[in-house]
């Protein structure tokens, strides 16, 4: 619990930086800038405290994913889902429920939290200690109201799930009730279908024409496309045994 809420309230964000180099502004007679990603690392309730570091500088240590061993990261290693969005550009992700959806909070209230570096409810709930008083009154009403709504929420999808498997077992038992009332009744139950593709796929449309043809002298093609005609051929072959053979 405490290594989930270390994570809720750590705020990644990575951006490019743009450093400006004397040197060579000096001998180009214009700004010269250099730039190189960053990763910005700021913590709720906390508008002083702002770590900015280098992606590619020594974050910590990891487990390597191949070997297996502990080896030394990166802070974009460390954040990878944040930093490949940043290089992707797409947005990056904050990791939890925006505070848009805890309806009990106000537009204002809203405001007053981004503003203390707080995005998500997940973060709001971990609050605790000196980053909790800096809520002022009404802090503590607002951490409760934040961690009823997730465990609410968490409810509602264990429901969902239970609901999901016990929709699948009434599924599965009203098919096994019916192969029983129709093994009772004398008719044939069907075999389960087998996970494999036609054995008409590598034929070329005439040669299918022309099995069928052979096997169903009768059947009608006029105005079948290749999947009705493969359809059909595979119809044949289950009733009749027929070998799917080109024609010489």
């Amino acid at each position: 619990m405490a290594e989930e809420n270390d994570k809720n309230l750590t705020r990644v964000i990575f951006k490019m930086h743009a450093e400006l180099d004397e040197n060579k502004s000096r001998e180009a007679g214009r700004p010269i800038y250099n730039e190189y990603e960053v990763c910005e690392i700021s913590f709720p309730a906390n508008k002083h405290t702002i770590g900015v570091f280098p992606a590619t500088e020594y974050a910590g240590w990891g487990e390597d994913p191949l070997t297996g061993q502990r080896t030394r990261i990166t802070y974009a290693q460390k954040y990878n889902a944040q930093y490949l969005a940043f290089k992707a550009g797409t947005a990056q992700s904050l990791g939890g429920t925006p505070l848009d959806e805890l309806t009990f909070l106000s537009q204002g209230k809203r405001l007053e939290l981004k503003a203390l570096n707080i995005h998500t409810a997940e973060t709001l709930a971990a609050l605790d200690g000196a980053q909790l008083k800096m809520l002022g009154m009404g802090g503590r009403e607002m951490k409760n109201s934040a961690q009823a709504y997730l465990d609410t929420a968490n409810k509602t999808a264990d429901a969902a799930h239970l609901q999901s498997e016990l929709q699948s077992r009434d599924d599965e038992l009203a098919k096994l009730r019916r192969e029983i009332d129709a093994m009772k009744a004398g008719a044939p139950v069907p075999p389960p279908k087998a996970n494999t593709e036609s054995a008409f796929t590598d034929f070329e449309d005439e040669d299918i024409a022309n099995w069928i043809k052979d096997a169903k002298p009768e059947a009608v093609l006029d105005g079948l496309d290749r999947p009705a005609m493969i359809a059909l051929a595979d119809e044949i072959l289950a009733s009749q045994g027929k070998k799917a053979k080109k024609a010489a």
